[in-house]
């Protein structure tokens, strides 16, 4: 296996602990592992005393590009003439899509390639940030066919800290939304959408809908999860059969959208994509979670709303559609939500009493 990464000693910090254990534990597992590197990241923390492990092979790649420190940071203590260079040194970094990083893909890939090549890899594995180094995976995995997975650590598409309304970072929006659709969710997962378990229960429903109807479906909520600070995540699919209009750029005829609408808020933020290229196509897919402890009652659902909508053209026929909606928490907490919402999907079976 092949581990690409920006962070690596002697680079220091928080971010550098998952690749370095990465490269401690798979070799422990019996997997050969090499590692690609940047030579000095010119990144803000560095820490010698940190121990590369001696079972992986590391490999360097020159690294091209700014130095990781924040532009507060740069600008702090400068003035006239200084501060407007300082500006400008800055402004060069806008340029670069879908980050700042993404100079170092000039030497990284034909280095990845050069170790794909040489010594047999398997599959390659990127771990981000920045999202720019999914790219030498992507790079390696067309050129050699090897297996590539995408290890995300934060999102790629949603950057809390940019602000959205300048060309600018709207442009470098569009970037990193380019390659969080290259990436997506990584590999299917049949069982996590088919199987439930006692910490994941799956729901599907089914129909017909018109244009302008809205659908409503309840998720009945697990009672151990009132008020409880816990993670927990809410994967939603929605999958539509639409009419078509050749004739018309937007070709799909009937447009649909799954949003939650109702009921205690216990996720309440998207994680890994964005709600536009999430809805296009036939196929609405999203993850949202939440850990806050939010309380409800008992019999609470969430309530799911299918709402749709003429999109190329008139639509005069009824559309069917599918979804799926699976509600899951760590496995570690033992919350029995599977068996708790199960009783309450229950449909009561009446008793005719004689007189």
């Amino acid at each position: 296996m092949l581990l690409v990464t920006l962070y690596f000693p002697p680079t220091g910090g928080g971010g550098v602990q998952r690749p370095l254990k990465f490269a401690q534990y798979l070799p422990a597992l019996g997997i050969e592992t090499h590692v690609l590197a940047p030579d000095d990241s010119k990144w803000i923390h560095s820490d010698s005393e940190l121990r590369v492990p001696t079972q992986a092979w590391v490999h360097r790649a020159r690294f091209i590009g700014p130095k990781g420190r924040k532009p507060a940071e740069e600008l702090h203590g400068k003035e006239g003439v200084s501060r407007a260079l300082v500006y400008a040194r800055l402004a060069s970094r806008r340029l670069l899509v879908p980050d700042e990083n993404v100079s170092w893909n000039l030497t990284s890939i034909p280095a990845a390639l050069r170790i794909a090549r040489e010594h047999g890899i398997d599959a390659v594995l990127t771990t981000s940030p920045p999202g720019s180094v999914h790219l030498v995976g992507a790079a390696v995995q067309k050129a050699t066919g090897a297996k590539w997975v995408a290890d995300l650590r934060d999102s790629l598409a949603a950057h809390p800290h940019r602000r959205s309304d300048s060309p600018a970072a709207r442009a470098k929006q569009k970037a990193h939304e380019g390659v969080a659709r290259l990436v997506g969710y990584g590999h299917a997962n049949p069982a996590g959408a088919l199987v439930s378990d006692e910490h994941r229960v799956t729901a599907l429903g089914a129909g017909g809908i018109a244009d302008g109807d809205a659908h409503v479906f309840r998720l009945p909520l697990p009672p151990s999860l009132a008020a409880k600070t816990a993670r927990r995540r809410l994967t939603l699919t929605l999958a539509w059969l639409t009419p078509i209009n050749p004739e018309h750029r937007g070709y799909r005829r009937a447009a649909l959208a799954l949003e939650p609408t109702g009921g205690p808020k216990l996720v309440a933020e998207r994680s890994d994509v964005t709600t536009r290229p999430s809805r296009r196509g036939t196929v609405q897919h999203e993850r949202l979670e939440g850990r806050a402890a939010v309380p409800f009652a008992s019999g609470s659902a969430l309530e799911l709303t299918v709402a749709c909508r003429a999109d190329a053209g008139a639509l005069e026929s009824s559309v069917p559609y599918a979804l799926i909606a699976t509600l899951e928490v760590p496995h570690e907490l033992g919350l029995p939500i599977y068996e708790e919402v199960r009783q309450a999907l229950r449909v009561p079976v009446g008793v005719r009493t004689g007189t």
